[in-house]
């Protein structure tokens, strides 16, 4: 017998751009779309386990433990980053022109993040504005490094 839950889950993974997508993520959108069934995320992640659907890997944005870091988590999660294990489909693996334009998409949403929290600083905490000016500078740098290795990749290619 097929778990609804299960088949909920492959229906979203199947239909989103992204091929691996955050297991919090995923429990957030079951439980807005279905209020009366109450999941825990140890529960809901177990039942995905024990489906053969679906691959897990580890992701970590922090260091931290969120009961460290319980504000920034809550940020990070608004902006859509979640740390934590990622769940895809075995019967749908990225290519690598997927994985590019999820890379792209990525650069995108942290630029956007970041470019948000620069408009919301503290024009008086300097430390605070030059922190944030070096990562501003550092992921477009690494965006940089990277398109820059795609172009070299693509023109090895057609040679």
């Amino acid at each position: 017998m097929r778990n609804p839950i299960c088949d909920w889950t492959e229906r979203m993974i199947a239909k989103n751009e992204e091929f691996h997508i955050p297991l919090k993520k995923l429990w957030y959108g079951y439980r807005l779309l279905f209020p009366k069934q109450k999941i825990s995320l140890e529960e809901f992640e177990q039942t995905l386990r024990k489906d053969e659907r679906f691959l897990f890997a580890e992701k970590h944005l922090v260091q931290k433990s969120a009961q460290e870091i319980p504000d920034e988590t809550e940020v990070m999660e608004s902006l859509g980053f979640f740390s934590g294990p990622v769940v895809s489909l075995k019967s749908r693996q990225p290519t690598e022109q997927d994985i590019a334009r999820s890379i792209d998409r990525t650069f995108a949403r942290l630029l956007s993040a970041l470019s948000r929290m620069w408009e919301a600083r503290d024009p008086l905490d300097k430390s605070t504005e030059e922190s944030l000016n070096r990562v501003i500078e550092k992921a477009k740098t690494l965006y940089s490094s990277f398109q820059k290795t795609r172009i070299k990749k693509s023109e090895t290619e057609q040679t």
